[in-house]
């Protein structure tokens, strides 16, 4: 059996998180949630994401400052990540 893509969903705010999980479920992928930037480089270590979603205004930091990690030699930078907006 095909093992499932993942994703890690950065965002502080649970309802959006929960759902946003609920859908990539759905959809097949094995979806964690982080609640801050901190929490995301840590989830990224531990979770090997295919795909990273960030929240734009996070606790500790902005979406923009977490993508910026993805330049130095942490868990996100082997991972694509977008920042989507409303």
């Amino acid at each position: 059996m095909a093992q499932a893509r993942k994703v890690l969903i950065v965002e502080d705010e649970e309802i959006f998180a929960e759902n946003l999980q609920t859908y990539f479920h759905r959809c097949g992928w094995d979806a964690r949630i982080a609640c801050n930037g901190n929490a995301a480089v840590i989830a990224a270590g531990e979770f090997r994401p295919e795909l990273i979603l960030f929240d734009y205004y996070l606790p500790d930091m902005n979406g923009f400052q977490a993508m910026d990690l993805k330049g130095l030699q942490s868990p996100l930078s082997d991972s694509p990540a977008d920042l989507p907006h409303a």
